[in-house]
């Protein structure tokens, strides 16, 4: 029998050209979940209010590395371009008494322009601070080992 794997059969063809979309880079869960696609062979573009923040990181020149800011809809149109999957990491709970509107606001754009730009989006999309994805290509479960 073979050792395995933690991946199925075909999975290299699954992954293959995929575009990920990765909110929330500079937190703990987005700045671990980058470094888990690149290695499963996936393109990974991540969206970031504020680029400097991502330097240092190992993975930094191995992404393409966007601007835009998800309370912005407008900044989100060209982010979304070609994109399969959106991972949504993000949450609003240092900016103050209102970080429940905020993340509200936050995670309704990300949908909205991700089904505006043809990203499937699964029956539930929720966003908060545990995150959310928005995809039919990535089967359930932890399949990258986050810890």
């Amino acid at each position: 029998m073979a050792p395995a794997t933690g991946r199925c059969p075909g999975f290299k063809a699954m992954t293959e050209g995929k575009l990920i979309l990765v909110t929330g880079v500079t937190g703990y869960v987005g700045g671990r979940l980058v470094p888990r696609l690149l290695e499963a062979g996936y393109r990974v573009r991540c969206l970031t209010r504020d680029p400097s923040r991502t330097q240092g990181r190992a993975w930094v020149k191995r992404v393409e590395l966007v601007q835009g800011d998800v309370l912005d809809p407008q900044s989100l149109a060209v982010v979304m371009r070609d994109v399969d999957t959106v991972y949504y990491l993000i949450h609003s709970l240092g900016s103050g008494s209102d970080f429940t509107e905020r993340d509200t606001t936050a995670a309704r754009n990300c949908a909205a322009a991700a089904r505006h730009a043809g990203v499937n989006l699964p029956r539930r999309f929720r966003g908060s601070a545990c995150g959310l994805v928005a995809t039919p290509a990535l089967a359930p479960g932890n399949r990258f080992g986050l810890a």
